[in-house]
């Protein structure tokens, strides 16, 4: 997978993330519990709530695998939090390009997409979701 562009507002967008002092912390019920129904509405095999920082993807919540974070340079979210767009993969089986992340787990029978999306602050600041 081709690592993502930075937005155009990246430090702004940083700014941002600062301010909302989730990197680095500790698992929160409430997280858990939303992402464990994001999972369970979607019908997928993981979800997670992540924060894209300069270098890395941190998962503030997450079900389905096992890393706590991942490099930038290989993380769904980074494009999405580039572009502010949803990001549909239609086909994330491990068979494709998607075998050089590390970790990747293949979705579960009858799962076969990917879909992020962010999460925005008023000042349109993108944060993201991951199912």
């Amino acid at each position: 997978m081709r690592a993502a562009a930075k937005s155009s507002n990246e430090a702004l967008r940083l700014q941002a993330l600062d301010a909302y002092q989730l990197l680095d912390t500790r698992e929160a019920a409430a997280y858990e519990a939303f992402t464990e129904l994001a999972r369970e509405l979607a019908g997928t095999s993981m979800a997670t709530i992540s924060l894209v920082d300069e270098s890395r993807e941190w998962f503030k919540s997450y079900c389905g695998i096992d890393p706590r974070e991942t490099p930038r340079e290989i993380a769904f979210s980074a494009h999405i939090v580039a572009t502010g767009e949803p990001l549909i993969v239609e086909d994330p089986n491990p068979s494709n390009e998607l075998d050089l992340i590390p970790n990747w787990v293949a979705p579960a029978e009858g799962s076969d997409f990917s879909f992020n999306f962010t999460l925005e602050k008023k000042i349109s600041q993108n944060l993201s979701i991951e199912l």
